[in-house]
């Protein structure tokens, strides 16, 4: 995927080989003969702004994430908005890339705003922004940015990280201006779609088994299936390998929370993905206000699959800044 780049050169082989660099060197150089250190987690702050490029790093939640601005590139790359202006990334649930241009399916758009002009064949997500660091009472950050994925419709975001309260949660608001008519859909990371047992798609959630997705898997071809949705309220959650999940914030939301099916081979790790999504339909001259609050809980070999779900009900609760912008 990335060796398809246009920058690429029969130099990049030897560029990838860096890593092995370190072979070079004989055994008692200090990169083999120095002392083991303990790495020195207690020392790294959990969630640290970085002011330059941008971004907000947080360590919470059983996973490392950046909460990104976007960075877009002054050039096409093949899936540079996959790559590079993503809400957020996470050290434990990889991102995707799109494999094809039409449906959510291939655009796969996990950590990611995504917008349609046409039915939802097409989607435009955020590219060139204009963003900042930004300071809030009691030294809580956000990051703001704002976008225009067409030229009539106008999108301010706020990404605001976990709260040791609410660990496993970080929020993305949402301020919508269109001069068109739109179909929305927010995505929260994407996981494994693949059940342990039988090798095939997760069937609803099993309590037993700690697997499964709420709603249930139906595709994006028939999203009318009651089974294959609910409401923006409810949220939408998947469980395989840890739990990733997505549910509406905002008062008396219209958003429906369903399960994106990703298309195979769109995520850089996992083969088959899904993505919990809330998808929303907003109308010409209307400007909304959406509060995605994104779920994530890792599995690891000290992790319970019982106890994936446990932050599942304990939500955060919005910033008083932001619920005052809200009514201003």
């Amino acid at each position: 995927m990335y060796m398809a780049e246009n920058y690429n050169s029969p130099g990049s082989p030897y560029w990838c080989m860096l890593a092995f660099v370190c072979l070079a060197v004989p055994a008692e150089h200090p990169f083999w003969s120095s002392q083991e250190q303990p790495y020195p987690s207690s020392q790294l702050p959990l969630v640290k702004p970085l002011k330059h490029p941008g971004h907000i790093t947080v360590r919470m939640g059983g996973h490392s994430y950046l909460l990104s601005s976007g960075q877009a590139c002054s050039y096409p790359m093949k899936g540079s908005f996959a790559k590079y202006c993503k809400m957020a990334y996470s050290s434990a649930y990889t991102y995707s890339v799109p494999p094809g241009s039409y449906t959510l399916e291939q655009y796969a758009l996990d950590s990611t705003l995504g917008l349609s002009d046409d039915g939802g064949s097409m989607w435009k997500t955020r590219g060139d922004s204009t963003s900042q660091l930004e300071e809030h009472e009691n030294s809580h950050f956000a990051l703001s940015s704002s976008w225009r994925p067409f030229s009539d419709v106008r999108i301010q975001t706020w990404l605001i990280p976990s709260t040791e309260d609410t660990p496993n949660w970080h929020i993305r608001v949402h301020r919508i201006s269109t001069g068109r008519d739109l179909l929305t859909a927010d995505g929260s990371f994407a996981i494994s779609s693949t059940n342990t047992a039988t090798g095939r798609h997760l069937g609803p959630y099993d309590r037993n088994i700690h697997e499964g997705t709420s709603p249930t898997i139906i595709g994006n071809y028939d999203q009318d299936v009651p089974e294959g949705k609910a409401p923006g309220s409810e949220g939408a959650f998947a469980a395989s390998k840890g739990a990733v999940g997505i549910v509406a914030l905002e008062t008396d939301t219209d958003r429906t929370a369903v399960i994106v099916l990703a298309e195979p081979n769109s995520n850089l790790v996992e083969p088959r993905t899904v993505i919990p999504t809330l998808r929303s339909r907003i109308e010409k001259g209307e400007t909304r206000w959406y509060v995605s609050a994104v779920y994530a809980k890792p599995s690891g070999n000290a992790v319970d699959p019982s106890t994936y779900l446990d932050g599942w009900q304990h939500r955060p609760v919005l910033p008083a800044w932001i619920d005052s912008m809200m009514i201003a």
